[in-house]
């Protein structure tokens, strides 16, 4: 993918993945867990200044609904 930051000389390149599961509670309801890991190359400013590449994990506890 690609990134737009807008003190950045030019669009830097970004890797993101997300692995999840989930276990159905009933006929209606499921929880679950899910794991993202982003990276984004990193930026050279207006000014010139490189900065390191910035890489972030998210984790989450989902509780959904089964509509259909």
């Amino acid at each position: 993918g690609a990134s737009s930051v807008q003190t950045a000389k030019n669009d830097e390149f970004v890797v993101t993945g997300t692995l999840g599961a989930r276990i159905r509670v009933s006929d209606a309801m499921y929880v679950g867990a899910r794991y993202r890991f982003t990276h984004i190359q990193g930026i050279t400013d207006v000014l010139g200044i490189q900065y390191d590449p910035i890489e972030f994990h998210t984790v989450s506890a989902v509780i959904g609904f089964y509509l259909f």
